[in-house]
């Protein structure tokens, strides 16, 4: 899959090199407005049909601001609900999950080539998690006895960012980037049975976390 996604964007590359001209000499470089998505499940639909898009806790949308000759307000979010249930004779059990996230930050660019930006910068962020897990099955006296297990975490966090972006026009452009964050994670995990609260415990620690620019985003000048 990775192959077929790797000769797809050098087939699109040639394809755009081969009549590129300078795409900040336009006026479109003016624009003050960038809006974009994260197209990592388009281009993973295309290459393998069958794959599941499994970078949801990615940013999934942003929107970017020109505050300067090369400086931009950049701002992304992330929304996220999953709910998934297991029937069966004798149990049951399901599962709920929610993912919030939004990151708000600066960036500045650098063009390296005729078609190319590199842009670094820091990010503010804030993320919102929890996970609930239910099961329900009989005792012996022919009773359902509910199961639940929950856990919630709030992190938020800074750190520095480092992406390249390839423009294929004056206006569309698609870009990975990679960076460190220094998160503080408080979290709370506590479990029921049948009613009676069996474990709770809740912590705060500090962590860090780096992302991979596995990402791949599309953005468009406005």
């Amino acid at each position: 899959m990775k192959k077929h996604l790797i000769f797809l964007l050098l087939f699109l590359y040639c394809l755009a090199e081969s009549t590129a001209q300078d795409r900040f000499d336009s006026g479109a470089d003016t624009l003050r407005v960038e809006l974009g998505f994260n197209a990592s499940p388009l281009f993973q639909k295309l290459v393998s049909p069958q794959s599941q898009f499994n970078s949801l806790n990615e940013t999934l949308l942003l929107a970017n601001f020109k505050v300067g000759e090369k400086a931009f307000l950049r701002s992304g979010f992330n929304v996220n609900f999953t709910k998934t249930d297991f029937p069966d004779d004798n149990f049951t059990q399901s599962s709920n999950s929610s993912n919030i996230g939004a990151r708000l930050g600066m960036e500045w660019r650098t063009n390296v080539s005729r078609t190319f930006q590199v842009h670094y910068g820091f990010d503010v962020l804030y993320r919102y998690q929890q996970f609930e897990f239910i099961s329900q099955s009989f005792d012996g006296f022919g009773n359902l006895v509910p199961f639940v297990s929950t856990n919630e975490s709030n992190t938020v966090g800074f750190g520095p960012v480092l992406g390249i972006t390839w423009w294929m026009s004056d206006r569309i452009g698609i870009f990975t980037e990679t960076g460190f964050y220094i998160q503080q994670v408080n979290e709370k995990n506590g479990s029921t049975f049948d009613g009676t609260e069996e474990i709770f415990n809740e912590t705060s620690s500090w962590r860090g976390s780096s992302f991979l620019p596995t990402a791949i985003y599309l953005k468009i000048k406005l």
